[in-house]
């Protein structure tokens, strides 16, 4: 068996359509990484205390070191350190005049001014309490962690194209074997409606289970190649102010959420890989089986749109559930509430993917053993 799962991935990887979808992944991600970090508020230009103007990879390095001055637990105290050295800041060079550095941007949702109905703390600014950030049994831990928030913003935004990689590498799975004559001959074999079924079955999950975490790996190791480190890895989410992440109802630090998206790119790339497999055996050709897996894997995206009950329940479908930041919002309330769970989807979305698994696998095999070419 390891012989025969050895073989289908070998032939996997040397066919064209590794490489072009590797380049299609390699393209968008590339455009994303470029594109989240020029775009993110760390690297906009800013004033050092030098007077010195920098912008870029300058720019959010400095953000870095400022931001470290201050890192700690989110209380009042800590917010009012903040903001006090704010005014000072801009007392000595000018409320028009300097490009502050971004935590004083962020910290500007406790700033007491135009905001009279908000609970203030004995420091005269919004109280975290009432300031709308999650709270928990102990104050929530601040940092420089755009390293994170930014791999999170690039994997929230990939997922589909990841998977638009999976479905070209994994459409000629079996179909490739009908057009190539190949099938009649796999048939006749001892192993050819089981083992070597199952062998291709697990060739195509080992490629999905190991690029979803290649994938989640390079992105984060690029980010923080970018921003010169991993700090802010203990951070919690909560506190990425106005992010996907700040709103989840999950207490969190930046590498147990990078966790959990790996493990929901995980599931996600499993079940389009699945898809993949039972398209391809149903189709005899590849790109018809692609272009069917494609229309099967965004068919839950319109539900999804009209929300409610039914728009939440999308989120068992590959398409939705590699996004955990918004499978996770899930946990503000109760969808089903059968589990003693905070957050019950992450439970649905891997009861599905078992049972469409093994369901696909099954249609698979029948369709793949029955056939008979000329």
């Amino acid at each position: 068996m390891r012989l025969l799962t050895k073989l289908e991935l070998d032939k996997l990887i040397r066919r064209k359509y590794l490489l072009l979808g590797g380049l299609l992944l390699l393209g968008y991600s590339s455009f994303m990484f470029f594109s989240c970090c020029m775009n993110s508020s760390p690297t906009f230009p800013v004033e050092t205390a030098d007077g010195v103007e920098v912008t870029g990879r300058a720019a959010a390095l400095y953000n870095k070191s400022v931001y470290e001055q201050y890192a700690g637990e989110l209380t009042d105290e800590a917010v009012a350190h903040v903001l006090d050295d704010f005014v000072d800041l801009r007392d000595a060079h000018g409320e028009h005049s300097f490009n502050w550095p971004v935590i004083y941007d962020n910290f500007s949702i406790f700033r007491a001014a135009d905001q009279a109905d908000r609970e203030r703390s004995e420091y005269g600014y919004i109280s975290v309490a009432d300031a709308g950030v999650l709270s928990f049994h102990s104050p929530l831990v601040f940092s420089f962690d755009y390293t994170w928030q930014t791999a999170f913003n690039i994997l929230f935004n990939s997922n589909v194209v990841f998977a638009i990689f999976l479905l070209i590498v994994l459409a000629p799975v079996f179909s490739e074997e009908y057009s190539s004559g190949a099938a009649n001959v796999i048939l006749s074999t001892r192993y050819g409606k089981s083992k070597v079924i199952q062998a291709k079955f697990t060739a195509a999950f080992l490629i999905a289970a190991i690029s979803a975490v290649i994938f989640c790996v390079v992105i984060l190791l690029a980010c923080g190649a970018y921003f010169a480190g991993f700090e802010g890895w203990n951070a919690d989410i909560q506190t990425q102010f106005m992010s996907n992440q700040s709103q989840i109802p999950i207490r969190m630090n930046n590498l147990q959420f990078f966790l959990v998206v790996m493990l929901f790119y995980w599931l996600s790339a499993v079940g389009t890989a699945v898809l993949a497999c039972c398209c391809s055996a149903l189709c005899k050709k590849s790109l018809i089986a692609l272009i069917m897996s494609g229309v099967l894997y965004f068919l839950p995206y319109f539900p999804m749109k009209l929300g409610g009950v039914l728009g939440e329940w999308m989120f068992i479908f590959p398409i939705w559930s590699a996004k955990a930041q918004w499978v996770l919002r899930t946990a503000e309330h109760k969808l089903v509430n059968l589990l003693p769970l905070s957050c019950e989807m992450p439970v649905w979305i891997v009861i599905f993917t078992l049972i469409f698994t093994v369901v696909s696998f099954l249609i698979t095999c029948k369709s793949f053993s029955e056939y008979q070419g000329t």
